[in-house]
């Protein structure tokens, strides 16, 4: 809804801000499931990083170096994750895209703005909170699955802006007691 500065992808001359931009553009990348695929999850790092790193190059005028560092990035450790815990996500009835895309998003962001490594920490911990998609969208076909790369490519730029800004998040969101693969993945 708010208007801003980043390209909309097939609404021609509708322009939002970035985490609109990203949350739309990544919406409907997954929107006909023809994107790629890493089956060792399954996700589809594509349809999350590049709408993110898209909105995030727009918004921060960023050259083409840092916007495919980030894209190269962001679709490696979102796939690195799904190798933590293969398939078990999906097992415990979350969509992994939803959940480690928002990581991916973060990754990318963050790698293409040069984050300093204190203000990742923080920002994995912030994507954390933000991690979330259940896959119930099986039970009718419903369309919060394609809205499930939207929502990651958004949150993990919100996450990189917010640890930007300051705000904390838990350090240990990867392997802490309360983590992402005990939350999500059971493990």
């Amino acid at each position: 809804d708010p208007q801003g500065g980043c390209t909309v992808i097939g609404h021609a001359g509708t322009r939002l801000g970035a985490e609109g931009a990203a949350f739309v553009n990544g919406t409907a990348a997954h929107g006909e499931d023809f994107d790629d695929t890493y089956e060792g999850g399954p996700v589809h790092a594509g349809a999350v990083i590049v709408p993110a790193l898209l909105a995030a190059a727009e918004r921060h005028a960023l050259d083409g170096a840092a916007l495919l560092r980030g894209i190269a990035v962001g679709c490696e450790l979102m796939c690195r994750l799904c190798r933590v815990a293969p398939t078990k996500l999906h097992k415990a009835g979350f969509h992994p895209t939803a959940i480690l895309g928002v990581f991916g998003a973060t990754a990318g962001v963050g790698a293409a703005l040069r984050l300093a490594p204190a203000e990742l920490v923080h920002a994995f911990g912030i994507a954390g909170s933000l991690a979330g998609g259940i896959i119930e969208y099986l039970a009718e076909g419903t369309w919060t699955k394609r809205m499930h790369a939207g929502w990651a490519a958004q949150c993990g730029y919100r996450a990189v802006r917010l640890a930007r800004g300051g705000f904390l998040g838990p350090r240990t969101v990867f392997e802490g007691e309360h983590g992402v693969f005990r939350a999500f993945a059971r493990t």
